[in-house]
Formats: structure tokens, C-alpha cells, sequence
């Protein structure tokens, strides 16, 4: 299969982005509506990305869920709807040209299925706030505390659920995680903006840093849990609960943060004899990259490495990638991660 690298995807958005401005051109759509061609290149190239795992994994859904989601949400934004579908006949029409056969057999029915699929109803997007075990009314004060940038009800919310039972690990799971999955859901579905996404996102870690008890987390002895971002990834938040729930736990919690790429996680594994390593991916096209550590660690430990956990939304989204990608386990939450990290190193 050709490989989907930077410069063979630049060859493609480049392809691709003449032959739609032709288009556009001859058909004169832009005496009636504007297209931002920036807008339109970027489009191209989150669809290459999403191909690219869909083919690496064997899983079609990563690429005809998120054209349904560029239906409903960024495409349409950007420009007029129609040009989905004319973009994704260029798309199938490059893709038919470039790479070897094994590839083209791939890509081409792919594109052809996502077409197909244009004029089907779209689902809904259920709420994370309705989900058994969450605690329904403080997490909507809270979000619409946070979605209206006004940071004290959102304290007063958390430290009501504190005064009533004082255990963190609580508030985490019947608070700040479905908070967090609902913020990504409305900002996915265009109801609310980037800015408040990041707003309800660096809030809840601010919150999470003050209710913490203090935890010595460099001290030596006993289990080390290493959590991390995935290359690429900036979406830290989900994982920062994991090593939190670690270090209530007992165990050293070491919290690389974002954009970890395999070589720092070698150099830590090494030096701090990690026990258990959780990964997290939060955007389909960063699949491969959790694999790319996966890899990397069992190369270098010959048959020693520390057992892997991985997680996070794009693993949520598709269950079976974690077998995939070579991890030991998937945890879908941040006590799951606690139980299963337990499981893994009884069995070591």
C-alpha cells in the first residue's frame, strides 16, 4: 500500500484543490456563494488523514463516521454543502490514479461508500449527561457555568459534591468526565464554540489542580503508572484523570501531558522503571501514532515492556482498535483504568 506520508499527501491536496477550483470556475459558483479555498484544502487533507487509519486498522467506520461528521458540522461551515459530494468524486477520481493496486482497491470502494452515504438521515448525538452514574443536575450547572466563562458556580458546584462526599475520585467520574465528553459533543455539533471548549476544558483542569489532595507523585517505591498524549495529540485532560486516580491509588503517577512522541516515552520507561503505561488518543487520525509508541516500547524492551493501556475517545469510538494497535487493555474511564492497570500487573 502507498504510504500516506506528508509529501504524498501533499501531492494529493494539491491534485485535488486545482481540479475542484476548475470546477468552480466553469460552473461559476462563486458568483452566488464564496468558498474559502483555505477551508476547502484543509477538508481534503483531515479526509486523507481519516482514510489513512481507516485502510492501517482494516476499520471503514473511522472514515464514513467522520464524512458524516464533516457533513454536519466544519464542510458545511466552510462552504456550500453540495461540495462534499463533488469533493469526494475528486477524491475517489485522484485516489483511482495514484499508488498501487492493493491500495487503490482500498481506497477507491471507501470513498464510493462514504458517497453513497451522503443523502442517508443523520443520527443525533446522545447526551453524556444522561448516562448511569452521573450526576445529571450539578453537571448542567456546571457546564453552563463554564459555557457562559463564569468560573464560581462551577467551583460551588464541585465543592457542594465534595462537602457531600468528600471521596475526588467521585466528582471525577459523575462530573468533570461526562463534562468533558458533552463540551467535545456540542463543540463537534457546532452548538458551541472553540473558545468555549477550551474555556470549559482549561476551567475543569484549573479545578481539578485545587480539589486534589496533595499527592506525593515523584516519590519512590511501590507501582509507577506513566500517562500520556500520543503524538499530535493536545487533548490531555482525559489522561491527567487517569494519573490522578493512580496516585489516589497509591501508586507514583508520572503525567507527561500532550504531543508525547515515542522516543520521550522510551527515556522515561527506562529511567523510572515504569510498571504500567496508559496512552490516550482522542482524534482518529492519531490512531497509528499510539501504535507507533506500542511498537517502539516492545521493540526496546525485548520482551520486558511494562504492560500498555490505552483509551480515550478515539478508542471509545471504535472498541476493537486496541487489540489493533498491540495494547495489553482498553479502559474506557479513569476508575475502569485503575481496575484493569491492577489486573494487568497481578498477571505480569
Amino acid at each position: 500500500m502507498t504510504r500516506l506520508d506528508a509529501l504524498w499527501m501533499n501531492r494529493i491536496v494539491g491534485r485535488m484543490t486545482h481540479v475542484l477550483d476548475n470546477q468552480l470556475k466553469e460552473a461559476r459558483v462563486e458568483s452566488f456563494l464564496p468558498v474559502n479555498r483555505g477551508n476547502v484544502e484543509k477538508g481534503i487533507r483531515f479526509l486523507l488523514l481519516f482514510l489513512r487509519e481507516s485502510i492501517l486498522y482494516g476499520e471503514p467506520a473511522i472514515f464514513l463516521d467522520n464524512v458524516t461528521w464533516y457533513r454536519r458540522n466544519h464542510l458545511i461551515r466552510s462552504f456550500p454543502v453540495f461540495l462534499l459530494g463533488q469533493t469526494l468524486a475528486v477524491f475517489r477520481d485522484v485516489l483511482g490514479q495514484e499508488g498501487d493496486p492493493a491500495f487503490r482497491s482500498q481506497a477507491v470502494p471507501l470513498v464510493e461508500a462514504a458517497m453513497a452515504r451522503l443523502d442517508d438521515a443523520m443520527k443525533d448525538q446522545e447526551t453524556y449527561l444522561e448516562q448511569p452514574g452521573v450526576d445529571q443536575a450539578a453537571c448542567r450547572v456546571y457546564l453552563d457555568a463554564l459555557l457562559s466563562l463564569e468560573p464560581d458556580p462551577a467551583r460551588e458546584t464541585v465543592n457542594a459534591m465534595l462537602r457531600r462526599d468528600p471521596d475526588v475520585k467521585r466528582v471525577y467520574s459523575r462530573l468533570f468526565q461526562p463534562v468533558l465528553y458533552e463540551t467535545g459533543r456540542l463543540w463537534q455539533t457546532g452548538e458551541i464554540s472553540v473558545a468555549q471548549e477550551h474555556y470549559v476544558t482549561e476551567s475543569t483542569r484549573a479545578i481539578m489542580d485545587a480539589i486534589l489532595p496533595s499527592t506525593d507523585r515523584s516519590a519512590d517505591g511501590g507501582q509507577v503508572f506513566l500517562g500520556l498524549c500520543a503524538e499530535n495529540e493536545q487533548h490531555s485532560v482525559g489522561i491527567r484523570m487517569v494519573c490522578d486516580h493512580f496516585a489516589l491509588g497509591g501508586w507514583k503517577s508520572i503525567f507527561l501531558g500532550g504531543n508525547v512522541p515515542a522516543g520521550g516515552v522510551l527515556d522515561v520507561v527506562r529511567r523510572k522503571h515504569v510498571s504500567l503505561v496508559g496512552i490516550s488518543v482522542s482524534m482518529p487520525y492519531n490512531i497509528h501514532k499510539a501504535a507507533d509508541i506500542i511498537r517502539a516500547l516492545r521493540e526496546a524492551a525485548d520482551g520486558a515492556c511494562p504492560p500498555i493501556l490505552v483509551g480515550g475517545i478515539a478508542f471509545n469510538e471504535y472498541p476493537d482498535l486496541w487489540v489493533k494497535v498491540g495494547a495489553d487493555a482498553y479502559t474506557s474511564t479513569a476508575e475502569e483504568a485503575l481496575a484493569k492497570g491492577l489486573s494487568l500487573i497481578a498477571k505480569a
